[in-house]
């Protein structure tokens, strides 16, 4: 094992004596966490927290609430089709759960998230949007997608896809809401699709 500490360096938060004045991180207090979020039930690769958003007071209680994606949930419909739990802040109990009325294999619904920031369907209340970028639009196959969902209930408002579309484009890999561009009072998404192919000539 290679030495790395020496007299006059500068003390981290590791483990080791770096400064060589025989005590361990001196004077650095130890990391810690307010409070933590967890799956209640966690299963191999469900991805607890592969998103997170911030989608505003939800239930009320003054305090802003969480959106988690789990983009590899199994679901009694089948496996890997992905989950998004609405949270509350104040205890992380669940307020609602957003999944796709008619679901398929790795949709890998809530690889992203992102609150809407306004309303999508008129109701009056702030909803938000989850990239699927494994969703298959046949004949193309992981075209990718971006869902709304109502708040506060989850409900499935509508599902968003490129009407330029091509297998493996993958839209929805990254998900945002960059107000209303078009000025037509609805809060417009911005999507990212890694694998989306342009024709330039």
């Amino acid at each position: 094992m290679v030495d790395t500490t020496y007299p006059g360096a500068i003390e981290q938060c590791n483990g080791v004596d770096d400064d060589c004045d025989t005590v361990v991180d001196n004077d650095i207090p130890t990391p810690t966490y307010a409070r933590r979020v967890q799956h209640e039930d966690p299963q191999y690769q469900d991805y607890f927290g592969s998103d997170l958003a911030n989608v505003g007071d939800v239930d009320g209680d003054g305090l802003d609430d969480l959106a988690i994606g789990m983009r590899s949930e199994d679901l009694p419909a089948g496996s890997h089709l992905g989950l998004v739990r609405v949270v509350s802040s104040a205890d992380f109990s669940t307020i609602c759960e957003a999944t796709l009325p008619a679901p398929s294999f790795q949709d890998n619904l809530g690889w992203s998230v992102a609150s809407a920031k306004g309303d999508l369907n008129g109701n009056a209340t702030d909803d938000f949007v989850v990239g699927l970028p494994f969703y298959d639009n046949p004949p193309y196959s992981n075209s990718g997608a971006v869902a709304a969902f109502n708040l506060p209930d989850c409900a499935f408002i509508r599902l968003m896809v490129d009407p330029l579309m091509d297998s493996s484009d993958k839209l929805g890999t990254s998900i945002a809401s960059i107000g209303d561009v078009d000025n037509d009072y609805v809060p417009d998404i911005a999507a990212g699709s890694t694998r989306s192919s342009l024709s330039v000539g």
